[in-house]
């Protein structure tokens, strides 16, 4: 029987499977995507070797967390380009102001974010994973062991069971026996996804050109379709890349197109914005091992590490530790205090 079994192999789940591994505990990691990384993705452009982010992008000030992490994993981090003039896109017209920062500096990853589990992924037992693993049920035994079914009826069996998904994308698809009580479920369900309503959309060029006309890249927008743009060119710039944000609101709106997104870029920077290299477009919120169908109606981001989830449910066994479930961002450093939190159960 296994010490734990993790569902979901972001960087919380992976995390927290290495973490157990280092114990000398037995775990796997089912995950139901065809990878791993969940919010967590970062994508090749234009058929080379560079990546760039269409998921989480950022690490921020003081997450020591996240800073230990990358250190113990051998990364690198790079400032994100703050230097030059915002606009402000208006109905009046994109208006410039002049500033020597973009507020409090983040960093990012070298070889995208990606790398980070990607390279927990590789520390982990060769079989520790296993994707394309849909789980739909936990099933607490009365001798004390969980039973986990995935889809097809395969089914594996565990002292501890780590739920590292979204609280309310795991009890709208995961059947648990016996119920869990009716006051997590009532704050699951309604818990908003980290990223649950964002589509991302990268624009990439030949050239900065926006740096060497003064711009910074930062971009705040009542017009849209992108509502905040901000650079995301490699630590030498290159590749030559900026990155947006939409939040959708209803499951009628619709994402952004290509030829929307070039039009607001050329109405922010003329000419020289026309003819991108690749436009990358990715939808959170239709991604189905990420957003329950209702993640529109999700939007009380209080409920972010509501203290119920600090519990343990099913007699002690089952532990909730995805980036939803502690502190209040939904950032990388929320996920790893989740899994820490969720390892110390175990252990």
């Amino acid at each position: 029987m296994l010490d734990a079994i993790v569902v979901g192999a972001g960087v919380s789940g992976l995390h927290a499977a290495w973490k157990l591994e280092k114990a000398g505990k037995e775990v796997l990691v089912l995950e139901a995507r065809s990878r791993v990384g969940g919010r967590l993705l970062s994508v090749n452009i234009n058929g080379s070797d560079d990546k760039l982010d269409i998921g989480a992008t950022w690490i921020w000030p003081g997450e020591v967390r996240v800073d230990s992490l990358i250190t113990e994993l051998g990364l690198e981090t790079f400032p994100q380009y703050v230097n030059g003039a915002l606009l402000y896109d208006t109905h009046g017209g994109p208006q410039s102001v002049p500033t020597d920062s973009n507020g409090i500096l983040s960093l990012r990853v070298k070889g995208g974010m990606t790398s980070i589990t990607d390279s927990i992924a590789g520390r982990l037992k060769d079989g520790t994973i296993q994707l394309n693993s849909v789980v739909n049920e936990v099933r607490y035994e009365k001798d004390g062991e969980i039973k986990v079914i995935l889809a097809g009826d395969k089914t594996f069996t565990a002292k501890n069971v780590l739920i590292a998904v979204p609280p309310a994308l795991a009890v709208r698809h995961i059947k648990f026996s016996p119920e869990l009580s009716e006051n997590l479920i009532r704050i699951a369900r309604v818990t908003p996804v980290w990223m649950g309503i964002i589509i991302k959309t990268v624009i990439v060029y030949e050239t900065p050109f926006w740096r060497d006309a003064g711009f910074s890249g930062t971009v705040m927008s009542a017009l849209g379709p992108l509502q905040e743009i901000h650079d995301m060119c490699g630590p030498d710039g290159k590749p030559a890349a900026l990155f947006g944000f939409t939040a959708m609101q209803s499951p009628n709106q619709k994402a952004p197109t290509r030829e929307e997104v070039i039009e607001q870029f050329v109405r922010l920077y003329g000419q020289p914005a026309e003819n991108p290299i690749e436009v990358v477009i990715q939808d959170w919120s239709s991604e189905i091992y990420t957003s329950p169908q209702d993640v529109f109606r999700l939007q009380n981001y209080n409920l972010f590490g509501e203290r119920i989830y600090e519990g343990t449910f099913l007699s002690g066994r089952l532990h909730f530790c995805s980036c939803e479930t502690s502190g209040r961002n939904g950032h990388i450093e929320d996920a790893l205090a989740a899994s820490e939190r969720a390892v110390k159960a175990v252990l």
